[in-house]
């Protein structure tokens, strides 16, 4: 049998400094290779790393003649999000189509522009629904990150006309149609040498640090942290506060709002490059020291709706590395710690019981955790997780249900916000125009 040709697209950059989505893609490349399958992994950054299994090269969209070329040799495409608009190709090419909807970027994007007025806000978010819709028309297969997520885009799939006869037929759970592919763990030793404690003068022997692992997103909101940091320093004077990476390496990525207020309250406590910190993106080996020799690994978040179908992949990093996890209720991961253990719940909002909860954790010894952790991170390997991809590509088809979807619902309602706006606009009119004919006829 033919060996598959598989191009995977990165939405993220890799390199040296990876976010969440880049270490996703590198996982999927590297693990595809591992079964045997030919694969290509495209990065939208130059400082691309080397590795044996991959063959590594940059894109750049839509203009690239060489990622056309590459599709059109492929037998499968894995993709997200924008890529399905920047690069058109995507959308009639002879490669089968999987479309990874792990991220809902459709909830983490009402966090942004929210200083714009309220019609450019809702412009710019029916662009997001309009490519949200073509991920739900071009795609042959596809992943999601929890059970939750799953049944949202089953929700927005159908209103895609993808739940059809045609599937239920074939498979009437559509797992053929949208699995779940967790974010995973990768089984490597956990660092033993430390990044910073006994090696910076601010982090001697028997401190004790309580890392923010990752940015600093809008729809995240670490200043509860600042506001209950004095009380925690009175009871551990040893406690250390680390923030790693407050902005994406992905230059491309905004700064977010959030980050910066985080900024000017550390100021304000006193307490910057005393007992808080604030770490540029780490190298991944230092990363590694760093997220071994913590104590906490925390997440805070209010109870919004990017919070439910969220999977954190920092949250993920501290169950690799076998860091107790101090999380906000309100997504799946919580719902985990909660029942197997492996860190503690605070509610959002509930500032003396973050307060308590820290102080807690810090007297508590991080063996005291292991089993909850151990139990978590056994349902995360990334080998297992894969499989749901893999059996695809070793014996999926292209979706027989793709082009008779698209005959459900008019093209007119995919193209773009601008088509969006204008056909709002027409059904508004033509609401209004039967409202008064009603109202006429009821005349006597």
């Amino acid at each position: 049998m033919k060996t598959k040709n598989i191009l995977v697209l990165s939405i993220d950059t890799i390199g040296s400094h990876l976010g969440g989505a880049g270490l996703r893609y590198l996982a999927i490349a590297k693990g595809l290779a591992d079964a045997g399958f030919c694969v290509k992994l495209a990065v939208p950054n130059p400082d691309f790393p080397q590795i044996d299994s991959l063959e590594i090269f940059q894109y750049q969209h839509s203009q690239d003649l060489r990622i056309k070329n590459v599709i059109r040799e492929t037998d499968i495409v894995i993709a997200s999000g924008y890529l399905i608009e920047k690069i058109k190709y995507l959308r009639n090419c002879h490669a089968r189509l999987v479309l990874d909807l792990y991220d809902p970027f459709l909830l983490e994007n009402l966090f942004y522009n929210q200083d714009l007025s309220e019609e450019l806000r809702s412009i710019i978010h029916l662009r997001s629904v309009s490519i949200t819709n073509q991920l739900m028309r071009w795609g042959d297969f596809y992943l999601c990150g929890n059970e939750r997520q799953r049944d949202f885009w089953l929700g927005v799939l159908a209103a895609n006309g993808r739940i059809n006869p045609l599937q239920f037929i074939s498979d009437p759970t559509f797992y053929g149609l949208i699995d779940i592919m967790p974010v995973g763990i990768e089984p490597t030793s956990i660092a033993t040498e430390n990044y910073l404690i006994g090696r910076h003068t601010s982090f001697p022997i028997g401190s004790k640090i309580i890392l923010w692992g990752g940015g600093v997103w809008d729809w995240l909101d670490p200043l509860p942290l600042i506001k209950v940091w004095k009380a925690v320093l009175r009871q551990q004077p040893q406690a250390r506060l680390v923030f790693l990476g407050l902005n994406h390496p992905n230059p491309s990525v905004p700064l977010h709002k959030k980050s910066v207020e985080l900024q000017n309250e550390i100021k304000k406590s006193g307490e910057l490059n005393s007992s808080i910190f604030l770490f540029d993106w780490l190298d991944y080996e230092d990363r590694k020291r760093l997220l071994a020799e913590a104590h906490i690994g925390v997440t805070l978040y209010d109870p919004h709706i990017e919070t439910r179908f969220s999977i954190r992949t920092r949250v993920i990093d501290y169950f690799s590395a076998g860091l107790p996890v101090l999380i906000n209720a309100g997504d799946m991961l919580a719902d985990w710690i909660k029942t197997d253990g492996g860190g503690m719940v605070v509610d959002a909002y509930d500032i003396k019981g973050l307060e308590t909860t820290l102080v807690t954790m810090l007297y508590k010894e991080k063996s005291e955790f292991k089993d909850g952790l151990e139990c978590i991170s056994a349902r995360l390997i990334w080998k297992n997780n894969l499989q749901p991809l893999i059996n695809y590509c070793r014996s999926g088809d292209f979706a027989a249900d793709r082009t008779w979807s698209s005959k459900i619902l008019p093209n007119k309602l995919v193209l773009n916000s601008i088509d969006f706006s204008w056909i709002i606009l027409r059904l508004q009119e033509m609401n209004n125009f039967i409202r008064t004919k009603k109202t006429r006829s009821r005349k006597p």
